[in-house]
C-alpha cells in the first residue's frame, strides 16, 4: 500500500472520528441546552425553532467543531509517524469538503458561519498537527506511554 493511499484512509478514519465526537458532544450540549427551557409548553418545531436561534447552542456548536478538528488532527498527526504535516493537510481538506456541503445544506447561517466553515479547517487542522510533533516526544518518552 502506498504511502498516499494509507494517508487516505487514516485521514478517511480520522474524520468518521471527528463526525462521532461532534455528534456525541452536540446531543451532550443540547441536552444541557433543554435542562434550561421549559419543554411543557412548546411544539417540537418551536423547540427546535428556539434551539437553532439559542446563542448557547451557537457558541457550544462552534466549540464543538474547533475542539473536534484539533483533537483529531492531534490524534492523527500523533499516530502517524511519517508524512509531517500532510496528514494533517488531507484531514482538514476533507473538512473543507464537509464544509461545503454544510453551507449547501444550510444557507441560513450567517456568512460569518458559512466563511468559517471552508476556511478554518486548514489553520485547525495545521494546530493539531503541530501539537502532535511538538508534544510527541513527550508521550513517547512517558513510562505510561502506549505505543501504537
Amino acid at each position: 500500500m502506498t504511502t498516499n493511499t494509507s494517508l487516505i484512509k487514516a485521514s478517511g478514519l480520522t474524520f468518521l472520528l471527528y463526525v462521532a465526537l461532534s455528534v456525541v458532544c452536540s446531543i451532550v450540549l443540547t441536552g444541557i441546552w433543554q435542562r434550561g427551557v421549559d419543554t411543557s409548553t412548546l411544539t417540537t418545531e418551536q423547540l427546535m425553532l428556539m434551539a437553532e436561534t439559542a446563542p448557547f447552542i451557537k457558541t457550544g456548536s462552534a466549540i464543538i467543531g474547533i475542539v473536534s478538528a484539533v483533537v483529531c488532527a492531534f490524534i492523527l498527526s500523533l499516530k502517524r509517524t511519517v508524512g509531517g504535516y500532510r496528514p494533517a493537510i488531507y484531514f482538514a481538506a476533507m473538512l473543507v469538503l464537509y464544509g461545503a456541503i454544510s453551507i449547501a445544506l444550510h444557507p441560513e447561517h450567517t456568512l460569518i458561519q458559512q466563511a468559517a466553515k471552508v476556511l478554518m479547517p486548514f489553520p485547525l487542522c495545521l494546530l493539531g498537527a503541530w501539537l502532535a510533533h511538538r508534544f510527541a516526544p513527550a508521550l513517547s518518552a512517558s513510562p505510561n506511554a502506549v505505543n501504537g
